[in-house]
């Protein structure tokens, strides 16, 4: 298994409470709201908050990777979703995006995970399922899916699959994937939670929905708000989106395939690393005296005037910000037991 690195005691410290903004501080964000209201921008499904943003302009994305937009109308995002299937539909239905039979009905809009769909709860696949199939709808509605990847989506991609529940393990068994045969040599031990082979196989590199996830960047910009699932780290201000995602890709592709021959405590590359995008804490945590200087040179180097983040839960369930609303933190406990 791979071991992230750690940062020193004194962020450690410095870095316990974080200085966060009451949820109704997400306002000066929001002003550019147009929806009438009543509107589902902004989706409240018991108690759990999915931020949007609302501008106005045609929209295009000004590379070929799709990891930068500029002019869109509305975009909903959302968090650490941890395998809580029935409550993301819930939140999509509230914000407007799918309809009764979870089919895209959200136009326009620009749908935004921060990653960790999987994991935790029960429901990993049936959340992988929705977002697939969403992917493939919303751009026909002139809409869009976007997927940054979390640090659960990088473990599990890398073979480390701790977190998944005996549930979530046993959604899997009739799942595709290489090597999900249920005999051979890829035959479940007798003592293995059923499903778990089927599960770690369809979720490998070469697996049904592994292949899927491992195209998907660690972070995005759209028109001046950038998305990353754990924070901004130093790392971001040395270099520029597309160099960052092509870096990323690299890491988590040799990762994934040399996990299960990497020696025990081999230490991970610096992105799938504590000081990397999918594991950093800092920007949720840290004092302002550290980590205002480090925020605002990332979000230069992004071309940013804010991030929202997801990777650490909000101590109130509800969306906060930090930072003068610089920072966004949309991890409101999703999954009951996170």
């Amino acid at each position: 298994m791979l071991k992230r690195t750690t940062r020193s005691v004194h962020e450690r410290v410095a870095c316990r409470w974080p200085a966060e903004a009451p949820a109704s501080s997400v306002a000066p964000i929001l002003a550019k709201r147009s929806d009438p209201p009543g509107s589902p921008c902004i989706g409240l499904v018991a108690g759990l908050f999915a931020l949007c943003i609302v501008l106005a302009a045609p929209a295009f994305a000004d590379d070929a990777s799709t990891w930068r937009w500029s002019g869109i109308q509305r975009v909903v995002a959302f968090g650490d979703v941890h395998g809580a299937d029935r409550e993301l539909v819930a939140l999509l239905t509230q914000a407007g995006v799918i309809d009764a039979a979870q089919h895209w009905s959200g136009g326009a809009t620009h749908l935004v995970s921060v990653g960790d769909l999987i994991d935790r709860g029960p429901g990993s696949r049936a959340v992988l399922d929705l977002m697939m199939r969403l992917e493939a709808e919303a751009p026909r509605a002139g809409g869009y899916v976007h997927l940054v990847l979390g640090n659960h989506e990088a473990m599990n991609l890398a073979g480390d699959d701790r977190y998944a529940s005996a549930e979530d393990n046993a959604a899997f068994v009739d799942a595709g994937g290489a090597g999900a045969s249920g005999g051979g040599a890829n035959a479940p031990a007798a003592d293995e939670l059923p499903g778990r082979t089927q599960r770690r196989a369809a979720l490998a590199i070469d697996g049904t929905y592994g292949a899927w996830l491992a195209t998907h960047p660690a972070l995005i910009v759209i028109d001046d708000t950038a998305f990353v699932h754990g924070g901004l780290p130093a790392m971001v201000a040395g270099g520029d989106l597309a160099a960052l995602n092509a870096r990323f890709r690299t890491e988590l592709v040799d990762a994934a395939r040399s996990a299960a021959a990497a020696p025990a405590g081999a230490v991970q590359p610096d992105l799938l690393s504590d000081v990397g995008p999918l594991w950093y804490r800092g920007t949720a945590r840290c004092h302002a005296s550290i980590e205002a200087p480090r925020l605002h040179r990332a979000l230069d180097a992004l071309r940013a005037k804010r991030v929202v983040v997801g990777h650490t839960p909000t101590r109130t369930g509800r969306a906060l910000t930090r930072f003068d609303d610089a920072v966004v933190m949309i991890h409101t406990g999703l999954h009951a037991a996170v």
